[in-house]
This record gives C-alpha cells, structure tokens and sequence, in this order.
C-alpha cells in the first residue's frame, strides 16, 4: 500500500487555501487539491507486514507542540516549468521532520533536504505565463496554525485524484 507521513492542515487555512487556487483559474489546466496536508515524509509502496513496525518507530518521535505560519506562493521546479503549484510554510517543522528522518533512515533511506510546502495544485500546463508568474507574487496571508499531531495516511489514486485513508495519528506533547 502507498504510505506517507504528514500534518493535516484546520480548516481554517482549508478554506483560505481554496479561496488562493481560484486566483489561478483560467491561467492553465491544474488539478487542484482537495485535502490538504504538509507532507513530512513519502514512504511508497509498503508490504502490509510492515505497517507495525512503522507504527513502533513513529510512536517513539518525540517533539512539542508548534505554530506554522504560510508565508508564500511557489512551484516545483521553476516558474518555468512549474509542475507543482504550493504554499510554503514557517516555523520549527524542521526539528519535527529530522526525527522523523533518523527514525525511518534504515527502514526506508533518508532525504537530505525537506522543502515546508503545502500543495495547491498539480500543473498540467500553462496558458497565460505572465500572468501565471505575475499571481505567484501575490501576498499570502500570514495564517497560523497549531501542530498537535502527525499522521501516518495511506494515499489511493483514483481517476479523480488520490484517495488517503488516516492510519494512524502520533500525538505531540
């Protein structure tokens, strides 16, 4: 099954957040994302058996409560050839994600960098650059948020977009 570990986002920054992908209608074809969430580790296909001891490893990631704040519009790649269109986020995620890291690194490798991101949309193409580039410049509310909690999710994809399933949930203190 397709596994990955992430923050959910409240609702209050959902509704914020589709009211910032209308600001890119007609600019190109997006598959724009309903659930959101911040991703803090994407573990791909993983046989069911191994589930548990995923489960173990994560229940032993201990981290405090903390605030994350959007900050900004951009995409993955390049402006040029974007491909994925996001909000970033501040705050202390980062101590959070490295203990996540070294807990699953035997298990499932490690990444040397991690990119704070919320996904907005996946672009398909491009019609207007200019003023696809010109929207990326737009002033993201500075909305912040408490992170209690981490999820394990399990994602399906489906013609329609991805389906994702809570696992399991690792509550911070």
């Amino acid at each position: 099954m397709r596994l990955f570990i992430a923050i959910m986002i409240n609702e209050e920054v959902t509704a914020y957040l589709k009211e910032l992908q209308k600001k890119f209608l007609g600019l190109g074809y997006f598959n724009f994302v309903n659930g959101f969430h911040l991703t803090l580790k994407f573990l791909g296909d993983v046989d069911d058996d191994k589930i548990e001891k995923i489960d173990e490893l994560l229940k032993k990631v201990r981290h405090r409560k903390f605030k994350l704040c959007l900050n900004s519009l951009g995409v993955f790649p390049s402006p040029r050839n974007a491909r994925v269109l996001y909000v970033g986020v501040s705050g202390n995620i980062g101590d959070l994600w490295n203990k996540i890291e070294m807990k699953l690194k035997n298990e499932f490798g490690s990444r040397e960098e991690f990119k704070e991101h919320i996904t907005l949309a996946r672009v398909k193409n491009i019609i207007d650059k200019e003023k696809f580039s010109h929207s990326l410049k737009y002033d993201v509310e500075k909305l912040c948020f408490e992170v209690e909690n981490f999820k394990l999710i399990k994602s399906e994809l489906k013609s329609d977009g991805p389906v994702y399933t809570d696992l399991k949930q690792y509550k911070l203190f």
